[in-house]
């Protein structure tokens, strides 16, 4: 078993700290959540590891998405009169003779 082989590759470099006491507490969690059955408890562990990697997909479509869209198209606000749309879409339009 992986958490009785200190060679195991899965084990951790770090040092012990209190922080491992909430750590073995929620393995034992899981694996009490599972009966017991470590086989259940990794299977469970891999759906909900992919399920939150496919949430976290979406959510970085969501805002990349979003981060494509001017805030003003996003929030329905008006550009200012004087502001152009477009790259410099922040800076005053300037006119012929202004400088």
């Amino acid at each position: 078993m992986c958490h009785l082989n200190p060679g195991c590759p899965m084990m951790s470099a770090r040092p012990e700290s209190d922080d491992d006491d909430g750590l073995e507490a929620a393995v034992d969690q899981a694996i009490s959540a599972c009966g017991g059955n470590l086989r259940a408890t990794i299977r469970a562990l891999i759906v909900a590891n992919e399920f939150l990697e496919n949430e976290v997909s979406e959510l970085m479509k969501a805002v990349a998405k979003a981060h494509s869209r001017p805030l003003q198209d996003l929030y329905g606000l008006k550009y200012p009169s004087g502001y152009r749309q477009g790259p410099a879409r922040h800076r005053p339009s300037i006119g012929p003779g202004q400088h």
